[in-house]
């Protein structure tokens, strides 16, 4: 029953989006029909997801075929059920948020092929967790990433659209380039296609140098896809480009297949030395640190938020870093800690970035600007769209009592319980703690710089979102409070889906108290199906619950006093001498950001244009602007160099192109000749001579 159900989903959003191309005018009407299917294969989905991680069992599906390769094998596990809840619930509240952002009657060319193409991406991600063979796998990767492509090219007209989809499309390539390699490898060793456990003894295990190659490849094909830095370098550009509501899909949903697909292979690997969780953290800290301090640089919106995507993909890498070490030094608490902090982050970050998305979506739809410099005062005029931004900034600075709070806290306690274990693992605590309150720091710095004071622009009027995106905004910052406030409601299905990602690398376990062959692992079978201690006994649910629940009361309380409470009249602040102050003598969001980047100068993306110098003793300077530009410089010192290389290579190699066919047969016959040479066996012919 659950995995119809979840096949019934994963083709209703398949076919959500051919409704709108059928011929006929009232599109308007096919919109409508298009997200409501939706909406129902999303409560399907969810229904199924529910079921599984309630403990119930999904039968596998098989689709045999006469080549090996092509038969197909779906599995509704623990895994794939966490990871459909937010594609399921975040692509359906994404899909009706749609009508009112992107409406047909304003965009009647592109809002066809964008409904089709966020339902084909939607169905792809799903389909892509049941894969459990390589052909499901890389065919659900290559159709995600295709339609991923044609929802940032939607705004074809403009060019940075075009080169954000271009720089994705390499970049996604590549990782599936890599993918090819990694399943091709696993082939080899396992003689099978399909997404199993590897042995670590008997006939077909697997060394633990292949398992490290095996590992890199996944940590770089996955991490591409994730966003990890320093393979970050398309993810700005195209959540920028992007429309907002697909900019939430992208960010809040389709970076976390990356997760995905680390969790599912590098755990079917048995052997997980300590190296890996140091890497996997190392790679955490950075992407997190660098992720705040460049977003905090951005005049863009959306490239904020993106860069805020890659700080918090470290967060989630710090709790699998921290799994891995708890495994190589045998600590069960570090295992369920690291692993609940990182799933739990998984659904925590979906929520509260899709819904950051979509409210800055609905500012940027009202204002008709991005950038922070020229906003201003939005909360006037927009206040249920200010206060749901509000709610998803708290949310992602990690400050009680929403979501955020609950996942980072299960990596505080982590890293607490490591005093005794591993105590040089202490200081990425503190990093952590650190990149909050730079996350702090950046929001205040966005919302006082667009919501608050005065409009900096000409005057314009701006009005609030239409219903259906104040409710789909509004059902995103609920489930944001709700798991904040009760997070025992999440407590089962991370114990069930932590569980369900150990017990996969000892499928053949010998009688109880028999010792498993491979050193390095567990000594014991016991000890490998041994269950991970309870979130229960190690997280103080109750008292967060409590806290959480006294802090909204109180908030609401003092919302009420202050509605209540009359006007005693305003006066104007004092205006520094100035005669008569303007807007646009208010701080923006570079002179709030830049006390921060004085600090971190050496690593700051940031520069300064200033278009002409003046004298401090000129009476009567002329007119003088100042710029700052924010440059990543993963692309303009990596990417655009070997860009440029590969195209004066590409250049060279031109001049065999000649139109002939004559020579092109005489490339053909160097080729062969060279080949078959590889095969003749000089080595021992040489032998055989002398």
């Amino acid at each position: 029953m659950w995995m119809i159900a979840a096949i019934l989903a994963i083709m209703g959003f398949a076919v959500s989006g051919v409704v709108g191309l059928l011929p006929g005018r009232r599109l308007i009407f096919r919109r409508q029909f298009s997200a409501g299917l939706c909406a129902v294969a999303a409560v399907a989905g969810l229904f199924a997801a529910g079921g599984v991680l309630s403990g119930n069992f999904a039968s596998p599906v098989t689709i045999t075929s006469p080549l090996s390769i092509m038969t197909l094998r779906l599995n509704l596990d623990p895994l794939a059920a966490f990871f459909l809840v937010p594609i399921f619930f975040i692509g359906g509240v994404v899909c009706l948020f749609g009508l009112g952002y992107w409406p047909s009657t304003r965009h009647p060319r592109s809002s066809r092929m964008l409904q089709l193409w966020l339902g084909v991406l939607i169905a792809a991600m799903a389909y892509l967790t049941l894969a459990e063979s390589a052909m499901s796998f890389l065919m659900a990767w290559e159709v995600m990433a295709f339609s991923a492509y044609f929802l940032i090219v939607t705004q074809d007209q403009s060019p940075a659209a075009r080169r954000a989809a271009w720089l994705y499309l390499v970049a996604t390539h590549f990782s599936t380039l890599l993918l090819f390699g990694l399943f091709a490898l696993l082939h080899a060793f396992t003689g099978t296609w399909a997404i199993l456990p590897l042995h670590s003894h008997g006939p077909h295990a697997v060394p633990q140098g292949v398992q490290d190659v095996v590992f890199f490849m996944a940590l770089l094909a996955f991490g591409v896809k994730a966003g990890m830095m320093p393979l970050h370098f398309w993810l700005p550009d195209a959540h920028a480009a992007a429309p907002s509501h697909v900019s939430a899909i992208l960010s809040g949903v389709m970076i976390k297949m990356g997760i995905f697909g680390m969790l599912r292979i590098i755990f079917l690997l048995p052997g997980h030395p300590l190296g890996w969780g140091l890497i996997v953290l190392l790679l955490g800290v950075v992407s997190t640190l660098l992720g705040v301090l460049w977003a905090i640089g951005q005049h863009d919106i959306k490239k904020l938020l993106a860069y805020h995507s890659v700080e918090n993909i470290g967060i989630i890498l710090i709790g699998l870093g921290l799994a891995l070490v708890g495994q190589a030094v045998h600590q069960p608490v570090l295992i369920i800690l690291g692993l609940a902090g990182s799933l739990l982050h998984v659904w925590n970050h979906g929520l509260f970035k899709s819904l950051l998305f979509l409210s800055a979506g609905t500012v940027v739809q009202s204002t008709g600007t991005r950038d922070l410099d020229r906003m201003g005062g939005v909360a006037r005029t927009m206040p249920v769209t200010a206060g749901l931004f509000l709610i998803g900034a708290w949310a992602i600075c990690g400050l009680p009592p929403l979501n955020g709070f609950v996942s980072e806290l299960f990596l505080y306690i982590g890293f607490f319980h490591t005093v005794r274990g591993e105590p040089l693992l202490m200081p990425v605590a503190l990093l952590l703690v650190m990149a909050g309150a730079l996350a702090a720091a950046c929001f205040i710095k966005v919302f006082g710089t667009a919501f608050l004071g005065h409009w900096r622009g000409p005057q314009r009027r701006f009005h609030e979102a239409p219903l259906v995106m104040r409710y789909s905004m509004l059902a995103l910052a609920a489930t944001c409070l709700m798991i904040g406030m009760f997070p025992l409601i999440a407590v089962g299905p991370l114990q069930q889906t932590a569980q369900g990602l150990l017990r996969p690398q000892f499928p053949r376990i010998p009688p109880a108290g028999g010792l498993l062959l491979k050193s390095g692992t567990i000594s014991s079978a016991a000890a490998a199906v041994a269950p991970l201690p309870h979130l229960g006994s190690l997280v103080p649910f109750f008292a967060i619950s409590l806290v959480s629940v006294a802090l909204v009361c109180m908030a609401g309380v003092a919302t009420g006093l202050a509605l209540r409470r009359k006007s005693s009249g305003s006066r104007p602040a004092w205006d520094c001498g100035y005669v008569r102050p303007t807007p646009r003598m208010q701080y923006s969001a570079s002179s709030m950001g830049e006390i921060i980047q004085r600090c971190f100068h050496r690593i700051s993306i940031v520069r300064a244009v200033v278009s002409e110098q003046f004298a401090a003793e000129h009476r009567l300077p002329a007119e003088s602007r100042f710029e700052t530009h924010a440059d990543d410089p993963a692309l303009t010192r990596v990417v655009h160099p070997v860009g440029k290389a590969l195209n004066l290579v590409a250049a060279a190699c031109r001049g065999f192109q000649h139109g002939s066919v004559q020579r092109y047969l005489l490339y053909m016959l160097v080729m062969l000749v060279v080949l078959l040479l590889a095969l003749v066996p000089f080595g021992n012919l040489f032998r055989n001579l002398f």
